[in-house]
């Protein structure tokens, strides 16, 4: 890639027309950039991009608030050719930061009407009068420094989690920790779809622990531990009590992702991706190695946790095809004997 997250940049939209922008992430393969409000006839300077405003998006669900970058979305293999982008300076990313939006871009020509839309959603006269937006987003615009400055720092020492087949089973190896206050290390290992063993290891200097961080992702990729190519993506749907759902529902979400999410953890098999709410439903969005095990697990979950509304479990199979009965080639595994079409 040409540029990389943390390059400040601007757009040239015609011969006497700036934007400028801010590269979030390079994380999935493409870029990330929020756009900040300048339009201009000349490009920004360096100075502009240290006290600058980013398009964001405020999300408030009750007490709890959260800031996120609005992001565009372009391929690398365009934006890398375009003589229309240039690097104007770069700033250190102290650690993750969320964004939201996604909007995707294939031309440089299409940011100006973007630009447009998002200075009118965020006028707040606007937003008085259209309504928008939903009750639980309101655009804005963050500054940089604030923005940047409430994130956590970087962790370096992010979770690795390798696989080994033998010729009966699975087994998993994960390491992960923290480089901040406190610093510490966890090794988690044992046979797919088992808690297994760990170890905490603490009260050692950051230097150590990076050094033995290393040593051991190298020491179990030489015993034949090694990344999975690829994890199947997974559903798990309730049935909310309306249309689109309220704030019960939403509170029953977050509690059963943080809920399932430690147990596929802490068995080896995926994760929580995401989830939303609409439509009639509650969809929960995870990546799990074999989807037997992962059902198994997560009916176990449930049932522990006294779980009495129906759901279904389901696994998204890819197909390019859209089936006659609109499901998307989702396929339903647990109900075992469910003859319904899944939609959400």
């Amino acid at each position: 890639m040409k540029f990389k997250a943390g390059d400040c940049i601007f757009f040239k939209i015609a011969s006497d027309a700036f934007l400028a922008g801010f590269i979030s992430s390079v994380e999935r393969g493409k870029y990330e950039i929020a756009l900040s409000g300048y339009d201009l006839q000349i490009p920004p300077v360096a100075d502009y991009f240290h006290n600058c405003l980013l398009f964001a998006t405020k999300y408030e669900m009750g007490e709890t608030s959260l800031l996120a970058l609005d992001v565009i979305v372009i391929e690398p293999e365009y934006m890398d050719q375009s003589t229309d982008s240039e690097l104007v300076t770069h700033i250190e990313i102290p650690g993750f930061l969320s964004a939201s939006g996604f909007k995707e871009i294939s031309h440089i020509s299409e940011l100006k009407s973007y630009y447009e839309s998002g200075i009118k959603l965020r006028d707040k006269e606007t937003q008085d009068k259209d309504n928008p937006i939903t009750e639980f987003e309101i655009k804005c615009f963050v500054n940089i420094n604030e923005f940047l400055k409430n994130i956590q720092p970087r962790n370096e020492f992010p979770t690795v989690k390798l696989y080994k087949q033998t010729d009966a089973s699975i087994y998993y190896w994960q390491i992960y920790g923290s480089s901040n206050n406190p610093v510490f290390l966890v090794i988690h290992w044992g046979k797919l779809g088992e808690n297994g063993e760990f170890i905490e290891i603490k009260n050692r200097m950051l230097s150590d622990l990076k050094e033995m961080y290393d040593a051991q992702i190298f020491g179990k990729k030489v015993e034949g531990y090694q990344e999975t190519e690829e994890f199947q993506r997974m559903i798990l749907q309730f049935q909310t009590a309306d249309g689109w759902g309220g704030i019960d529902d939403l509170d029953f979400r977050n509690e059963i992702w943080e809920y399932l999410d430690r147990f596929l953890f802490w068995t080896g098999n995926g994760s929580i991706s995401g989830g939303d709410i609409g439509s009639g439903t509650i969809n929960l969005f995870f990546e799990t190695v074999i989807p037997d095990i992962a059902i198994d697990t997560i009916v176990h979950a449930l049932r522990e946790k006294g779980i009495e509304r129906p759901y279904l479990i389901a696994l998204e199979n890819n197909q390019t095809e859209v089936p006659d009965d609109g499901s998307f080639g989702i396929k339903v595994l647990y109900p075992k004997d469910y003859q319904g079409s899944f939609f959400y």
